[in-house]
């Protein structure tokens, strides 16, 4: 049976709360989280069925097993992206997402790192696809929070100390940096980078660094709905809304949504930031020299700042 949508999004944006949604919603179809992830045989080879990750509380790999070793192998010898944060070759791409599309039940995908070949896979299986985007400011201060649920007291405790003296930068939180360096070898580098003094004061600047992966993969993944006839969800609408956009998301990926998941979407996250952040993400904006992309991703999403 054949691909029938995409959930694609940037990390923290929501779209495992929507995997998770789509999941219980229609247990007849496989559903996927990550299948471009760089580690997922790292995961896959430490997983047991029905082992519940502790930052998500929801079984996240257990798909991959319930269709065997066989799978699991074919998928290894194609995954396009291993050495990479993300893929460029739409054909590699394809590649290994024609293991997903023969198999027999009818499969999505929710990858978060399908920006920059979205168009070409949208139109070569001619299936509706979705890129999610939440502010800025949430998201980075989720990502933070999240690398932190991930470590110890202990060790959060110690390296919020080193923080504070920018000893113990978290540019490596969902490999923001390897992002950095992806995004400089493809699509250039802010002029001032070639200053040693700017370098060395941004090498380990995290915030900096996440505004520039930010803006990029959400930028590319905009232009590239535009050419797929796809669509942009918006985080907050979905959490002031949740049943508007359930029935906007049936209605475009021909899945079900079901209404007594809306209880799933917490506004709790919505909004965390202060003016002091605003400030400094402004200024990072235009260190890093992405005016032109990030504007034209706040105006495609509707954000005020």
């Amino acid at each position: 049976m054949p691909l029938v949508f995409v959930l694609n999004g940037y990390f923290r944006s929501g779209s495992t709360l929507l995997y998770k949604i789509i999941k219980l919603s229609n247990k007849e179809k496989a559903v996927f989280y990550e299948p471009l992830h760089n580690d997922l045989f790292f995961y896959l080879g430490n997983h047991k069925i029905g082992l519940v990750d502790r930052v998500h509380s929801t079984c996240l790999w257990d798909e991959y097993l319930l269709h065997g070793e066989n799978f699991i192998d074919k998928l290894r010898e194609e995954h396009p992206c291993i050495n990479q944060i993300f893929p460029l070759n739409s054909k590699q791409v394809i590649d290994y997402i024609d293991i997903f599309h023969g198999l027999r039940a009818q499969v999505v995908l929710q990858p978060n790192r399908m920006h920059f070949v979205l168009e070409k896979v949208a139109n070569y299986y001619s299936i509706p696809c979705v890129h999610i985007i939440r502010n800025p400011l949430d998201t980075y201060l989720d990502i933070i929070n999240t690398y932190r649920k991930k470590r110890s007291k202990a060790i959060v405790f110690i390296a919020d100390i080193l923080r504070k003296f920018n000893l113990l930068p978290l540019k490596k939180a969902f490999a923001m940096d390897k992002g950095l360096e992806f995004i400089f070898k493809y699509f250039g580098k802010p002029s001032k980078w070639e200053d040693i003094i700017f370098k060395m004061r941004h090498w380990n600047d995290t915030f900096g660094i996440f505004l520039v992966n930010w803006t990029i993969c959400n930028y590319i993944a905009i232009k590239q709905l535009e050419k797929c006839k796809g669509n942009l969800v918006i985080y907050e609408q979905l959490v002031n809304d949740p049943l508007g956009s359930f029935s906007y998301l049936e209605k475009i990926s021909g899945l079900k949504f079901k209404k007594n998941f809306a209880n799933m979407i917490s506004k709790k996250f919505v909004g965390q930031y202060n003016q002091f952040l605003i400030k400094k993400m402004e200024k990072k904006i235009k260190e890093f020299q992405i005016e032109p992309e990030w504007n034209y991703v706040i105006e495609s999403s509707g954000y005020r700042f």
